[in-house]
């Protein structure tokens, strides 16, 4: 067994060594939510108002961590509470991140969520803006409380190599603890 572990850390240890002297710039994109509309008729991905943001996304294969920071002037008290509202609905179908007790969010940070995906990072971003089909996949859901709101967010998404693949829970955890996100538990 110690072998394995030895093993095991020896090559993280080796792939977060590569990453460092590799690591790539971060791509940012700006989402106006107040454009989302129910895109489960149609597909988001060529809707005109998003068309550019996925044609962007969907190349990207690799692992990614990513977060959401608030552009627009909401306050985290207006966020939160819209959020809220949607999590508490008892009619809602979708599931949503955990939010963390009223004591211990963090009210000035603008960053709303730190998230991260092994590939595939457009169906995570159609999950989180409430756009995909399947209503059991955990995500922000944004059309749901944030359009009414006129919530403006940059997207920020920073490609991994794909041996990082299974250290990035590690990255996402230290990120979130700097960044202090409104949304999605990091224990």
């Amino acid at each position: 067994m110690k072998n394995i572990i030895t093993n095991y850390l020896s090559e993280a240890s080796t792939a977060l060594s590569e990453q460092v002297s590799n690591l790539h710039d971060i791509k940012t994109f700006e989402i106006d939510c107040s454009q989302l509309k129910e895109f489960l008729k149609e597909d988001i991905r060529y809707s005109e108002e998003f068309k550019e943001l996925f044609e962007k996304l969907i190349p990207i294969k690799a692992p990614c961590l990513y977060w959401y920071r608030v552009l627009s002037e909401n306050t985290s008290t207006e966020i939160i509470n819209s959020f809220k509202m949607y999590r508490n609905n008892t009619e809602r179908d979708r599931n949503v991140p955990a939010l963390n007790s009223d004591n211990s969010i963090d009210h000035k940070s603008r960053v709303l969520y730190v998230g991260k995906v092994k590939s595939g990072i457009y169906g995570r971003v159609i999950q989180h803006l409430g756009c995909h089909i399947t209503a059991r996949t955990q995500g922000l859901q944004l059309y749901y409380w944030a359009q009414e709101i006129g919530l403006k967010l940059e997207l920020n998404v920073l490609e991994f190599d794909n041996k990082m693949a299974d250290i990035l829970p590690i990255v996402e955890f230290s990120v979130a603890k700097e960044l202090h996100p409104l949304i999605g538990k990091h224990k």
